[in-house]
């Protein structure tokens, strides 16, 4: 893999059927299989699968590991391919699309769909500084979801979110940090240094028709 991190915009996964995606629990460790049986929701259950088997045909595709990954955890829980520490990843999903990160550092992302929040829960995790941006901002929840996926994609680099408090993380002073949108979609990715990366945009219907065949 080239020094360059990698990401992955999978959509349209909503126009999948859940029976289409359950053929691939096949490839999967059996701890994620494990985990997999006890979701009830549907949709959750299609995503967590459908993640899995993309990440295992990305890291395939860019030589990284042939093989279904296995991982392990640190003890916050953030997972890393089992078999090296040299190779990254990073995965977020929304009902119908998986944004996915591959890097050889430490990389966090998030992607979040555009709708309207609380006040009182904006003015509980945003510091003054991000609120003032907000506010003048000419789209109030664009704004906020821009500030909220950077918090996101910064904490899950580190992997240590369960111990920050979000109202204390100041985006305005944070770097390495890129966001962009796509359709109604706000991305965010957080790295230690800066990173050289591309964008690939994958039709999840055409892969799944090309996997038929």
């Amino acid at each position: 893999m080239s020094k360059k991190s990698i990401l992955y915009i999978i959509y349209n996964l909503d126009k999948i059927a859940l029976k289409e995606v359950e053929i691939l629990k096949k490839y999967m460790p059996p701890e994620r299989i494990k985990k997999c049986e006890k979701f009830l929701n549907f949709n959750k259950k299609k995503i967590y699968i459908a993640s899995y088997f993309f990440l295992w045909q990305l890291l395939k595709k860019n030589k990284i590991c042939s093989n279904p990954p296995s991982f392990k955890y640190n003890h916050f829980k953030k997972p890393r391919l089992w078999f090296t520490k040299k190779i990254c990843f990073n995965i977020s999903h929304t009902n119908d699309t998986i944004f996915l990160a591959i890097s050889d550092e430490p990389v966090g992302v998030d992607a979040e769909k555009i709708k309207n929040v609380p006040q009182k829960l904006i003015e509980k995790i945003c510091t003054k500084n991000e609120l003032k941006l907000i506010d003048s901002s000419c789209d109030y929840f664009k704004s906020f979801f821009y500030i909220w996926t950077k918090k996101e994609s910064f904490v899950k680099k580190n992997g240590n979110s369960i111990f920050l408090n979000y109202a204390k993380l100041d985006t305005t002073n944070l770097k390495n940090i890129f966001s962009f949108s796509f359709k109604d979609l706000i991305y965010s990715l957080s790295f230690n240094h800066h990173k050289k990366f591309k964008t690939k945009k994958l039709d999840a219907t055409l892969f799944f028709n090309k996997l038929k065949k």
